[in-house]
């Protein structure tokens, strides 16, 4: 059983490959007829796009001739060039004299005003040149390759090097050449760059701003006790001092005075604090705030205060 389902494959397969051939042969002669119907009516660009479509499906000679005369039409002289030569090629080995002097005839023609494209380059590790995004392998650099006339496109890559690119434009002019040489520059090494990472929200600016304003909120709360408990003791030094003050009234509201003072001091260090723990949270890489600092100073306060414009 292993040796006969083999072999009934092989049978199918091959009783299956006259069939697909004939339908390619069908096939490759309605795009034939439509290609030479075609350029009859001087629609070469169409006509050569069924042309190709014949050739793929079957390699025949005429179909081979009528494509290069297409190509010919068309101005793409180097298309035209390469297959006449095969035409011509062809036609000798199947004795087809007369097939041959004219197809040779045309290539002779052609290969005049052919228009060559050369690139130049060092083969190095990792480097490819495409030309029309096609390779250009290291054996051709230096060679002087026919390419239809246009716009032609040379291209240069490898691993850690910046891409090269560069455009041609060939057109054939009467008595001059439009030969072209491009050569590959060294390549640009890459430069490293450091990944970078969008800002956290909490970043270390963003920390020392609220450390900050925790500081200016303990020196207001601070500065807040001391003002009530040096009142208290104003008041309570004041209430003794009717009609005359005793010494320690006098005393009492000495020192209640010098706790005001120091908590007006707890008062300005809070404000500059939480002014600093303000400047310090818009101003951190994830805000897109300005902030504006003024100084303030008043017979009875100082401080800072802080205008946020975004």
């Amino acid at each position: 059983m292993r040796i006969v389902a083999p072999t009934l494959l092989a049978l199918a397969i091959a009783s299956m490959s006259p069939h697909a051939h004939a339908q390619d042969a069908l096939a490759a002669e309605a795009l034939f007829a439509e290609g030479r119907k075609l350029m009859k009516e001087a629609r070469y660009t169409e006509a050569c796009l069924k042309l190709e479509a014949s050739l793929s499906l079957d390699r025949a000679t005429g179909t081979i001739f009528n494509l290069a005369d297409c190509y010919e039409r068309l101005g793409r002289t180097a298309s035209a060039w390469v297959h006449f030569r095969e035409v011509a090629a062809l036609s000798r080995q199947a004795g087809q004299v007369e097939r041959e002097r004219v197809a040779r005839e045309h290539a002779d023609l052609l290969e005049a005003s052919l228009c060559r494209l050369t690139v130049r380059f060092v083969a190095r590790d990792g480097l490819v040149v495409m030309r029309d995004q096609k390779a250009v392998v290291s054996s051709q650099s230096g060679v002087a390759i026919p390419v239809d006339p246009g716009v032609h496109t040379v291209a240069a890559r490898q691993p850690g090097y910046s891409h090269w690119l560069t455009r041609v434009t060939l057109t054939p002019l009467k008595g001059k050449s439009c030969d072209q040489v491009l050569v590959v520059p060294p390549m640009v090494p890459l430069l490293d760059t450091p990944e970078t990472s969008p800002p956290k929200f909490f970043g270390t600016r963003r920390v020392l701003s609220i450390a900050s304003a925790g500081l200016g909120v303990g020196a207001f709360t601070t500065g807040t006790i001391l003002a009530l408990s040096a009142k208290s003791q104003y008041d309570a030094a004041k209430a003794k001092c009717n009609p005359g003050c005793p010494p320690d009234a006098a005393q009492d509201s000495i020192a209640a005075g010098n706790r005001a003072d120091v908590a007006t001091g707890f008062f300005v260090g809070g404000g500059v604090f939480a002014a600093l723990g303000v400047v310090l949270w818009f101003t951190s890489p994830s805000s897109s705030g300005t902030v504006r600092v003024t100084p303030h100073v008043t017979p009875t306060s100082a401080g800072t205060s802080a205008n946020i414009v975004f």
